[in-house]
């Protein structure tokens, strides 16, 4: 099975879909290169969760 592992920092969209960018006048978001390996490979698969931390004390 292939594994990818990924660190989402600022849970943004540009964590998993990518950083836009403009082709030709249309903007979209780029394919980063671990989606191009998890889709190429047979029974890759990612999984992604979300850790929180509390506020802190007053």
């Amino acid at each position: 099975m292939h594994v990818e592992t990924l660190v989402g920092s600022t849970r943004e969209a540009t964590d998993f879909l990518g950083v836009m960018v403009e082709k030709e006048g249309v903007v979209s978001y780029s394919t980063f290169g671990w989606v191009r390996r998890l889709n190429k490979a047979k029974g890759g698969r990612s999984c992604s969760w979300t850790s929180s931390t509390p506020r802190p004390p007053r």
